[in-house]
């Protein structure tokens, strides 16, 4: 029994001077990407795309019309953002003060990224890291780097690698994904913390068939050859260049761990309007028409989500929606006659605007006067004759009136 209570007290005592040990993160603190990190590709001059390419994440572009997004919905799962509404039809949502703000969050994480100080090391390698293994850390150039074979990122999946590279970056070319050039994440690493900041004049080039891990923060461009894999994000201040190519969110939305960002609501809105010549579209000097009731439902159900009328121009709108897909349809008025397709169905993802979602009628004119069925304003030489106006006209015959 003394010896039971012995060994007791001894583990008691011991237990006091156990203390855990967290797992701390290695290298230096992540890039705060703001809503930058909500895309996968953020341009602002263009996306090309040779297709068929395949990305998963949001995708958009700014200051640039929607014209240079030449992804197609297909090609994307996620949301194609566009300035305005010549982006890709039918997925594109329209929404440029979202877009400004992400360009805007990406130059600010460019030149964080750029501006970090204590580096692990400097001009490692010549700027040639090819078949290094690199643990967590802040790693600075003043000349391009390139990866001609293999380069391995080791490390836990908090630890952090950033890249500071004065020129451009470039990974070889491979002849198939398998035998491609890789950038290897091992021991649990992270694409999500992985960043490259790249300021030369050409930018960020993935060769033919390579795989690469991280978010490329580049000045200028990022090329993607045929077939090269991305595993993270494509943010660049110039164009982004696809050819057949995969891009894959790395799954984490603001590149710091935190949350997800707040849905922002959507809108619809439109106008009801007198198409005049009936062709179903609204030209210039057709009116609007003040006090017609539009409601609104979603797919797959009858009940009103909100009602608005028409004000004097004619114009309704629907403001924070939630995310789902919608319809719009008018209340027939009497005498009118709706020229207009309905509009299709609208889908509202987080701060989607949907614009011109609009209905054309055009007046039904009052019926014709009836007639006595004899024709109209007949005259004859024998002295009378009759219309359907009930106008009589006469010419004096040789017996007079």
């Amino acid at each position: 029994m003394k010896l039971h209570t012995s060994v007791f007290a001894t583990v008691v005592a011991a237990a006091a001077f156990f203390v855990p040990v967290l797992a701390l993160a290695a290298g230096p603190a992540p890039v705060n990407l703001l809503s930058a990190g909500n895309f996968v590709i953020l341009s602002q001059t263009g996306i090309t795309d040779v297709p068929s390419s395949v990305i998963i994440g949001n995708v958009g572009a700014y200051p640039i019309s929607g014209t240079a997004i030449l992804l197609t919905c297909p090609e994307v799962t996620g949301t194609i953002y566009s300035r305005n509404a010549a982006g890709p039809l039918p997925c594109r949502v329209t929404n440029a003060s979202l877009l400004l703000t992400a360009v805007n969050n990406m130059v600010t994480a460019y030149n964080a990224a750029a501006g970090m100080t204590g580096p692990t090391a400097t001009e490692l390698g010549a700027g040639n890291i090819g078949g290094m293994t690199l643990a967590p850390g802040l790693y600075k150039w003043s000349t391009g780097v390139t990866i001609p074979t293999n380069l391995t990122l080791s490390g836990g999946a908090n630890d952090v690698w950033i890249f500071q590279i004065a020129g451009n970056l470039n990974i070889a070319s491979g002849g198939s994904v398998p035998a491609g050039i890789k950038v290897i994440l091992t021991g649990g690493a992270k694409a999500s913390n992985v960043f490259w900041q790249v300021g030369g004049p050409v930018g960020a080039t993935l060769g033919t068939y390579s795989t690469f891990n991280g978010t490329i923060l580049s000045a200028k461009q990022v090329i993607l050859q045929t077939g090269a894999v991305l595993n993270g994000r494509a943010l660049a201040q110039t164009q982004v260049t696809l050819d057949a190519n995969t891009v894959t969110s790395p799954g984490n939305t603001t590149g710091t761990g935190g949350p997800p960002p707040a849905t922002i609501p959507g809108s619809i809105s439109g106008m009801t309007f007198n198409d005049v010549n009936s062709n179903g579209k609204k030209d210039t000097g057709e009116v609007g028409l003040q006090g017609w009731t539009i409601n609104l439902t979603k797919v797959g159900s009858s009940a009103i989500v909100a009602s608005a009328v028409t004000n004097l121009n004619g114009n309704y709108s629907f403001t924070n929606l939630t995310p789902g897909t919608y319809q719009a349809r008018e209340v027939p008025q009497a005498g009118w006659i709706e020229t207009s397709v309905n509009p299709s169905n609208i889908k509202i993802v987080s701060g989607t605007v949907s614009t011109n979602d609009n209905f054309g009628n055009h007046l039904v004119p009052p019926p014709l006067p009836k007639g006595n069925g004899h024709g109209g304003n007949i005259g004859n030489n024998n002295g009378s004759g009759s219309g359907n106006n009930n106008n009589y006209g006469n010419k004096k015959g040789n017996t007079g009136w």
